[in-house]
């Protein structure tokens, strides 16, 4: 046993070294696998580090930006339509209505009495106040007066003296004179119709036609504001009749703008037995 003890040592001392070389081996290759992984791991880190994907870059910008800016330019974009649309385009057309409107409103070349309510009265031209009544009736509310085409409503003129006549007022285009014009009205002169018999005042008397910036006094023939007179109307009662009233050529062309027209028969008084006019008119010669 002594004998063989150096054997057994030295068998003993290669297998320690044996054991110890793998030891070894295990040891460095699980630091190589531990070193391998190592750079696996931080490499990882490098990709997942993508602090990139941590979205810095495009979370925040991306997300803002188009949260702040759509607001932003969506005020704008409905704001400006909605202002710039009807102060452009409505300002203008409405200041150009108003103007054209303001010009229609300065002519007035026919006055029809439609716009008038029953019972409107007239100014008149007379000797002394009370001589005439000019008042607005309808058609229907006088028993056995004839429609006068679709007319609804006529002038009633009652006379308390001679030289009285009921008074109008026209306005003439800029640059046109009285004398451009024919005056013109329908006229009913009752002698037969409405109650009368033999109303004789009210056919054989002059039917005479003033203008002027105004008329007073008496309407004769010596009233500055006389024009012209159509003779008597013998055969023109009981209907309705269209007369064409001439104007004085040399003071016509003197009347401009806003004006009287007065028109009558020179006849007495009387009561019950007024006349009626429809549609005073100018027309263009």
């Amino acid at each position: 046993m002594l004998k063989h003890l150096p054997l057994i040592i030295t068998l003993a001392a290669s297998l320690t070294a044996c054991g110890g070389s793998d030891n070894k081996k295990s040891s460095s290759s699980s630091s190589v696998a531990l070193s391998s992984s190592s750079p696996a791991a931080s490499s990882t880190p490098a990709a997942s580090s993508t602090p990139a994907s941590s979205t810095p870059a495009s979370s925040t910008p991306a997300s803002s930006t188009p949260a702040s800016s759509t607001p932003a330019s969506s005020e704008p974009a409905s704001s400006m339509p909605a202002s710039s649309t009807p102060a452009a385009s409505s300002e203008p057309a409405s200041s150009s209505v108003s103007s054209s409107s303001s010009s229609a409103a300065a002519t007035k070349l026919s006055v029809d009495f439609e716009s008038d309510t029953a019972g409107a009265t007239y100014e008149g031209a007379s000797w002394n106040p009370g001589e005439l009544t000019a008042t607005v009736v309808t058609i229907a509310s006088v028993t056995g007066l004839p429609a006068n085409g679709s007319s609804v409503n006529v002038l009633k003129v009652v006379v308390g003296n001679y030289n009285a006549v009921p008074i109008m007022e026209v306005s003439l285009p800029e640059g046109k004179t009285l004398a451009d014009y024919n005056v013109k009205l329908d006229a009913y002169f009752p002698r037969n119709t409405l109650g009368l018999t033999n109303g004789e005042a009210n056919y054989y008397k002059d039917f005479i036609f003033l203008a002027g910036t105004s008329i007073t006094s008496g309407a004769g023939d010596t009233n500055p504001a006389y024009h012209s007179k159509i003779g008597t109307i013998w055969d023109d009662i009981d209907v309705w009749k269209t007369y064409t009233l001439t104007v004085d050529p040399t003071k016509g062309a003197a009347l401009t703008g806003t004006i009287k027209i007065g028109m009558g028969l020179n006849r007495p008084a009387g009561t019950n037995d007024g006349y009626y006019f429809d549609n005073v008119r100018l027309e263009p010669k």
